[in-house]
């Protein structure tokens, strides 16, 4: 599985010792327990607006990414170690989340708030019912989340489009091209489930998250399977961001 932008960057940050409470709309409070004593004082700016992207994010992501019986896990827990640099930071999934943040990471990239943007949002994701959708829909819906959400709000990144030439493969497409395709394909269909209007990330994720992606999901969905979806938006001309 060839997402090393993920596995290298993925990790998340917030300045406090113990614990902080803040309601997000209806949510339950979001609480966070957090182990920093060994953080250096090199990355304080960076917990602070680490701090302030978690709770920003946390209603915006669990809203996106919502479906019927699900609420995010409102308890987090983080906990910074000084683990081997471009090591991959680990979390989980269940009524919490917990995240390892690698230190040295952070020391070599003190802006890196889009990691924490991916990280949360596997944990928002909390695809663990069985069959558990393919891996290229978790990142795939994680890295759209990071670039057509986060980042278009702060102006960072413009996706470019795949290439002509350039075929799907679960296996090998690279995170970005596949938040650029599921962009198209969000942008282009609009679809149903149980009689309301829903956006393709919607149901992919309501899927995903429910134990329904399979293989046939494409064809099911949209009529074609996803090679011939992909054939189509690269023959396009326009460039969709």
């Amino acid at each position: 599985m060839q997402h090393s932008d993920f596995f290298i960057l993925v990790s998340v940050a917030v300045i406090c010792f113990g614990s902080i409470d803040k309601i997000s709309g209806n949510s339950p409070p979001l609480k966070i327990h957090i182990n920093g004593t060994s953080v250096p004082s090199k990355l304080s700016r960076f917990l602070l607006e680490a701090q302030t992207a978690l709770y920003h994010w946390h209603p915006l992501i669990s809203s996106r990414l919502s479906s019927p019986n699900y609420t995010a896990p409102p308890l987090i827990y983080l906990n910074f170690e000084n683990c081997a640099k471009y090591s991959a930071a680990s979390h989980n999934f269940g009524p919490f989340g917990r995240i390892t943040a690698c230190t040295p990471h952070y020391l070599a990239h003190p802006t890196d708030i889009g990691s924490l943007i991916t990280v949360l949002t596997f944990i928002i994701q909390n695809y663990n019912i069985e069959p558990r959708p393919a891996h290229y829909v978790t990142y795939g819906v994680a890295q759209y989340v990071r670039r057509y959400m986060y980042e278009k709000e702060e102006e960072k990144k413009v996706l470019k489009k795949p290439g002509p030439t350039s075929k799907f493969d679960e296996h090998s497409t690279s995170s970005d091209d596949l938040a650029y395709f599921f962009n198209y394909i969000n942008l282009k269909f609009k679809m149903e489930e149980e009689n309301e209007e829903m956006d393709f990330i919607q149901l992919l994720n309501w899927d995903s998250r429910e134990g329904k992606f399979n293989s046939s999901f494409w064809e099911d969905r949209l009529g074609k399977d996803v090679h011939q979806l992909w054939a189509e938006m690269v023959k396009e001309d326009n460039s969709l961001n």
